[in-house]
């Protein structure tokens, strides 16, 4: 509803200043193309000039390019009324080359220049990988158009698109149901007794007591039994327990007693390797999750409570040693309550159980034994203000279905993009730090919550490839040279809805933004319960600076400098209502990208090209199992990044210009390729591009915005120099129709500047 009264509200301004197009254009627009281009070319001496002298052929023809693209951008309105007026006859201009040294004429009478308040010549208008855009693609950016007389500007944009959204999905039962049986089967051998419900303090620990002591020679017995009994028998005794189990269930009994009896990591590791073809991908998983729930009940609470002050690692040998303690010594599954005390031997059993990061890395390690080749472990930040790490395996035959395992939990997901990394009610990160297990940092990647504040902040996302979150509503209002104010409304790819406002100033060469910002989370998408927190409140601040060297000549026709740029994100949150109500939670990142960029146009001057390649990193650690805070920073690439895009003028008249243009981006990180080539015609209304996008392999891990492959048709058109209409409309190919959330997906936008 909300985004139907959005769209209902501006489909009447747009058909209101539709009917206001012409006096805008021959009014202030006129006025306003002057001054533009009379800040260009303004001389010493104060005259409407162009200087051509001193050049030599190559920048020669390249000033009168940029001279030629200001020209034929001029409304047609402009140019009848600056004729008229015998300022210039740019008809006859454009159909005669210039010749003379130095082409001048008169300056219009004007009022003071301080009613332009606006200076092309400082603004920075960036690309994603932080260049400055052509002359021609700015004056046709209706967003950098300001219409004298009307100040402040005043900018409204409206987006809106078909997506569709993920569920949650926690699973399953069968890991618990099955290591409750095998975990049953072994008290049951060293006649302690059975725990009971009416039983004192006292009697319980009387019987930990007694499991305790005559617990390895028990478990040897069950062992000799276990590793003897065939199929039937061993069915006998798992249903003996009370769970209810099939002849597959069994079998990853078997495999999970065979693994504890390993002896090391690397025998376990080795077993699972060479039974591998004997599982189902989902008999993989569930052999996976059954580990995550044996370790997670030998957590190291005082290793947790720690902090920033725990040091070391536990490796998986850690692990199983004290999942062999468990099962021959403590016995406390169902069976134990966790707050009880034991004695001395017994809690010391799980001195080496290790924390999230620990069992999500041993996880790992046994998934990639598996087959799970593209398998990494991913830290985020909760509500709360803590961090968590989780599992995370691509399906080696989908590869557009991704596996999250949470210790004994499973969450199926569709890939593709961010979204997928989606944890559950209590995420709030605004990024995801990837690792292999048990070792590196090896990508970063924006979350949703991430890209849709850097958005309402003025700000791009930090991967060129990311897809904007699917509703967005922005007003922004520009109250003085640099400085704008923004508020608006968005859902992003999560279908968590938003509400922001906030400011930014931007400088020649970088900007600082601060955003307020409300969420409201769905309760599908987020697998909330009655506990949950529904809004969180949030404050968003991103600075960002560019460095920039001057051109360098390489050839006649030939160009190149350094670009670089670095930034500080930081994010506050505080949960506004369920059971971590009034919480507080803190994040901040770095991020900085170094390149070159390389320009070439033709002898003739009808075709130009920028080429650029570049690498962006961020901070990161060497090992997922220790903390942060112990460790020195390492710089992780993001991405390295090779971009190309080219301009080949079609035809020129008063009219203006059209081109064909062309751009190809290819992304290259630690989890594979991704990349986009688009081609088309432009004009200076209209752009139609055919664009094609995804993952360059099937290898890739499919977890990063560009991943799901996708063609389709993007457009925009521009009715008046005032607003800006366009439409991106693509769909899934050469994917499994099964796996597709979004088989066809139409974005469309409309932007209004006053």
């Amino acid at each position: 509803m909300k985004s139907l009264l959005s769209w209902g509200v501006f489909s009447i301004l747009t058909i209101f200043l539709m009917g206001k197009g012409h006096a805008l254009e021959t009014d202030r627009n006129c006025l306003y193309y002057y001054f533009w281009l009379e800040e260009h070319n303004l001389s010493a001496n104060n005259k409407f000039t162009i200087d051509l002298g001193g050049l030599n052929s190559s920048a020669r023809k390249e000033a009168e390019l940029d001279r030629g693209d200001a020209i034929a951008s001029i409304p047609s309105s402009c140019r009848e009324e600056w004729s008229s007026q015998g300022i210039i006859n740019f008809d006859e201009e454009l159909e005669s080359p210039v010749n003379v040294e130095t082409y001048s004429k008169a300056p219009m009478a004007r009022t003071d220049r301080s009613l332009l308040r606006y200076d092309l010549n400082n603004e920075s208008v960036r690309t994603n990988q932080g260049s400055t855009v052509s002359w021609l693609d700015r004056i046709q950016n209706a967003d950098r158009i300001l219409p004298l007389g009307r100040f402040p500007k005043l900018e409204l944009y409206l987006r809106g698109s078909t997506a569709n959204y993920q569920a949650m999905s926690l699973t399953s039962t069968r890991p618990d149901a099955i290591l409750r049986s095998y975990r049953k089967m072994i008290p049951s051998i060293s006649g302690c007794g059975a725990l009971t419900e009416n039983m004192t303090p006292e009697a319980i620990q009387n019987l930990n007591d007694c499991r305790l002591k005559k617990g390895k020679e028990s478990y040897e017995k069950f062992k000799k039994i276990f590793d003897a009994a065939n199929d039937q028998f061993l069915g006998l005794m798992a249903n003996a327990t009370g769970e209810e189990l099939n002849s597959r269930d069994l079998v990853l009994m078997r495999h999970y007693h065979n693994m504890l009896n390993g002896g090391s990591e690397q025998s376990v590791l080795t077993y699972l390797n060479n039974v591998k073809a004997q599982l189902t991908t989902d008999e993989k998983l569930t052999l996976v999750q059954m580990w995550g729930g044996q370790f997670v009940d030998n957590y190291e609470d005082a290793r947790n409570d720690a902090g920033g002050q725990a040091r070391g690692v536990r490796t998986m040998d850690d692990l199983l040693g004290a999942a062999r303690n468990n099962n021959y010594a403590r016995y406390f599954g169902d069976d134990w309550t966790r707050g009880s005390t034991g004695s001395p031997e017994a809690m010391s059993a799980a001195q080496f159980s290790g924390v999230c990061r620990d069992i999500a890395s041993a996880q790992g390690q046994m998934l990639r034994a598996l087959g799970f080749n593209n398998t990494y472990v991913m830290s985020y930040a909760k509500l709360k203000g803590s961090y968590h790490v989780t599992t995370l395996a691509q399906d080696p035959d989908h590869p557009q279905v991704i596996y999250g395992l949470d210790y004994n939990g499973r969450r199926d997901r569709t890939g593709g993009s961010a979204d997928a990394l989606l944890q559950d009610d209590r995420d709030a990160s605004m990024n995801y730090r990837i690792f292999i297990p048990g070792g590196r940092m090896v990508d970063n990647v924006q979350s949703e919550l991430g890209k849709m504040l850097a958005e309402a902040s003025g700000f791009t996302p930090l991967d060129p490839l990311a897809r904007p979150a699917p509703q967005f509503t922005q007003a922004k209002m520009e109250v003085v040279k640099g400085l704008t104010l923004r508020a608006g409304t968005a859902t992003d790819n999560n279908n968590a809805s938003y509400y922001y406002g906030g400011a930014s100033y931007k400088w020649n060469s970088g900007q600082v933004s601060i955003t307020f910002a409300s969420q409201e989370r769905n309760a599908t998408s987020f697998g909330m319960d009655a506990n949950s927190t529904k809004n969180l409140d949030m404050i968003y601040a991103q600075i960002e600076q560019h460095f920039d060297s001057k051109y360098l000549q390489v050839s006649e026709h030939v160009r190149a400098k350094i670009e670089s740029m670095a930034g500080i994100i930081f994010m506050g949150g505080r949960a506004r209502d369920g059971s971590l109500s009034g919480k507080l939670s803190f994040q901040g990142d770095l991020y900085a990208q170094f390149g070159i960029r390389v320009d070439q146009s033709s002898a003739s001057g009808r075709y130009n090209g920028i080429y650029r390649a570049g690498v962006q990193v961020s901070p990161g650690i060497m090992d997922v199992r220790n903390n942060y805070t112990v460790q020195t920073p390492v710089p992780v690439v993001n991405h390295f990044f090779l971009t190309a895009e080219g301009r080949y003028r079609l035809s020129q008249s008063a009219a203006g210009r059209a081109y064909l243009v062309a751009a190809t981006m290819v992304l290259v990180d630690e989890l594979g390729m991704r990349g986009r080539v688009q081609g088309g015609i432009q004009t200076g209304r209209v752009k139609i591009l055919a664009n094609m996008e995804g993952r360059l392999t099937n290898s890739t891990m499919n977890i990063q915005d560009g991943g799901e492959r996708r063609a389709g048709i993007i457009a925009e058109w521009k009715p008046a120099d005032f607003i800006v209409l366009a439409l991106d409309a693509s769909m899934a190919v050469g994917e499994d129709a099964r796996y597709s959330r979004n088989p066809v997906q139409i974005m469309a936008s409309v932007r209004v500047v006053f």
